[in-house]
């Protein structure tokens, strides 16, 4: 969590340059003045502007720290260390809450700096076969990540079909066995 809130703090400035370029491909749209901006970047600048610093207040009271609102990069510092007093104390559900919560963020941002691609339907249709009302499994866009010099390095994919139902996820390397289910549970919707 450590990671991706250091990569947050380096990608949230960079929004604001972004406003008005778009990376996207997506249309434009206006501010109440008339200046164009990026939807994409404008949508992601809000979220993190109002939620980091949300879970930042809650964490804290659930660990029973005080705390007052703070900058943005102040909040993502204090997050790794809320999320291991959570695991310390055994609020387990808020530091999976905290951590889904970065991954989240992350995923946000660099699709609206054009640094992420966006996720895509499993080719075939297929759905989550372990959920009974499924939906449709998913691949993991390929994103960059930042160097150490703060540029954004090569286009990674991270081999990863994961199911928004139920949460569970398959690496590449499970692929070949969810492919099994994928059939076995197809063969007995045919059958029954």
């Amino acid at each position: 969590m450590g990671e991706g809130c250091a990569e947050l703090a380096a990608l949230c400035p960079r929004l604001a340059a972004a406003l008005t370029r778009d990376n996207t491909g997506a249309r434009g749209g206006a501010t109440e003045g008339g200046s164009p901006v990026n939807p994409d970047v404008l949508q992601a600048a809000v979220t993190i502007r109002t939620e980091i610093p949300q879970a930042a207040m809650f964490a804290a009271e659930a660990v029973g720290e005080p705390w007052q609102p703070r900058k943005l990069g102040v909040c993502l510092k204090a997050i790794p260390r809320f999320a291991e007093r959570m695991h310390a104390l055994r609020l387990l559900d808020g530091e999976v809450r905290l951590g889904d919560d970065v991954a989240r963020w992350g995923r946000l941002v660099k699709l609206a700096l054009g640094i992420r691609l966006p996720d895509f339907p499993v080719p075939g249709g297929w759905c989550c076969p372990l959920c009974e009302t499924p939906r449709r499994l998913m691949v993991t866009g390929a994103e960059r990540f930042l160097r150490r010099d703060g540029t954004p390095g090569e286009l990674t994919h991270p081999g990863l079909i994961w199911a928004g139902c139920c949460g569970s996820s398959w690496p590449a390397g499970d692929w070949l066995h969810l492919g099994h289910v994928l059939r076995q549970v197809q063969q007995e919707a045919m059958a029954g």
